[in-house]
């Protein structure tokens, strides 16, 4: 028998009602901060990009987890409101640092499936945020997750290259934690793709660092360019820079920053131009082997992901009795 802790209950329940009373309140009122945390170039260590990530300063609570009022966001579908309100404001922090003369990078921003519901708002509103604030199209970078895939992917896939036509770049969030994600590969235009942070974590898992090299290697061989979340350590960034993946994030450079420190943070750091990063992707892409048609690219998927299946299969006996799982030693 569970015994919930009703205490605990109400109080989770009290504060869900509360987020859901002042949401709307805390948009108009700018209680949102936008905070950006760096990534950074595994080979140069120069600044090459930042993911933008909301924060609520609430008035009552203070400093609130995303943890706290994202569920919330996402359950009431304001989480479309609150991913434009980070857009907005991105286009403006980028518009104000290049006035300044502010060496700029490109801003990943997360998006949720609700948002796909109605594409040509979708884009329509991101197209006009950027325009207003003259801010290349480049620069702005759409991350997605597997989360949003339903059993029809054609639809994000539609949206998805109306965006990256107008320019945006898209992003391919937690790869590696799901079984579908490999399927996805060879059919949506990507263009970045950001290993699960598990697999840095994992250092010590030796099938799970088999399984980060082979997902680099397939990565590779894609020609898309490859960001390790979650880098803390000097023995995880080694392990990130031997597999030559492009760029990290994580507390390894920096915690994710408030707008004002994200800008001293650009002028205190070296920053990789555009021309540089086009050039190495370049350099990169002439160093593996060309996978050139879709078919040979979908061959090596089925290829790796049987190999993938295998390895968690093996990893695993089951004593049926108990139902419990124990995992085999090397």
């Amino acid at each position: 028998m569970i015994i919930m802790d009703q205490h605990a209950i109400k109080k989770t329940s009290d504060l869900q009602s509360l987020i859901e009373e002042t949401m709307h309140t805390a948009l108009k009122e700018e209680q949102f901060q936008v905070y950006y945390q760096p990534k950074h170039d595994t080979q140069t260590g120069k600044l090459v990009g930042a993911e933008a990530l909301i924060r609520w300063i609430h008035p009552e609570l203070g400093f609130m987890s995303p943890g706290a009022f994202i569920p919330v966001f996402e359950r009431t579908g304001f989480i479309a409101e609150a991913d434009a309100y980070v857009w907005g404001k991105t286009c403006q922090n980028l518009r104000r640092w290049m006035d300044k003369g502010i060496p700029v990078v490109p801003i990943s921003l997360n998006s949720s499936r609700i948002e796909f519901s109605d594409d040509q708002l979708y884009l329509s509103r991101r197209i006009e945020m950027t325009r207003q604030c003259n801010v290349p199209a480049q620069l702005m970078h759409i991350e997605v997750t597997e989360s949003m895939f339903g059993k029809d992917m054609s639809e994000v896939q539609q949206i998805l290259e109306e965006c990256r036509d107008y320019g945006f770049m898209i992003e391919l969030d937690d790869f590696g934690i799901g079984y579908s994600t490999l399927q996805t590969l060879g059919q949506l235009p990507l263009d970045v793709v950001k290993l699960d942070m598990s697999f840095v974590q994992q250092i010590d898992d030796p099938k799970k660092q088999r399984i980060m090299t082979g997902c680099v290697n397939l990565l590779k061989n894609m020609k898309l360019r490859i960001v390790a979340e979650g880098v803390e350590t000097e023995r995880q960034y080694q392990r990130v820079k031997e597999l030559e993946i492009d760029a990290v994030q994580g507390y390894y450079y920096s915690r994710p920053l408030p707008a004002q420190e994200f800008e001293e943070y650009l002028m205190s750091v070296p920053v990789m131009t555009h021309e540089e990063g086009v050039a190495r992707h370049v350099v990169r892409q002439e160093d593996v082997a060309s996978y050139g048609d879709i078919d040979q690219c979908q061959f090596l998927l089925s290829h790796l992901m049987t190999g993938l299946l295998n390895m968690w299969v093996s990893s695993f006996v089951i004593d049926i009795r108990s139902g419990r799982s124990y995992e085999m030693s090397d």
